[in-house]
């Protein structure tokens, strides 16, 4: 028996107890919460267990490297642009 089981039951039969109408009230309402919840924690870079988001990794410097399609087209055809 898990420590949550008592409180399950009591959800459970709360949840049997209301109406369908209140029971979509309910849980429009509790989806809210968990999702502004989420919003604010994921605001905050933390954690569900309140430790701080691990940093971002850097992405490797590429300077004024040029390798696309362009540039090897224009470093392959130097002279392509003649007025």
């Amino acid at each position: 028996m898990t420590d949550l089981e008592p409180i399950e039951q009591l959800c459970r039969d709360l949840l049997l107890r209301t109406a369908a109408p209140e029971r979509v009230r309910l849980m429009r309402s509790i989806g809210r919460e968990i999702r502004k919840s989420q919003s604010d924690r994921i605001a905050a870079q933390r954690d569900p267990d309140g430790a701080a988001f691990a940093p971002r990794l850097s992405k490797p410097d590429r300077g004024n490297k040029k390798d696309g399609f362009a540039s090897r087209r224009c470093s392959a055809n130097s002279g392509w642009r003649r007025a």
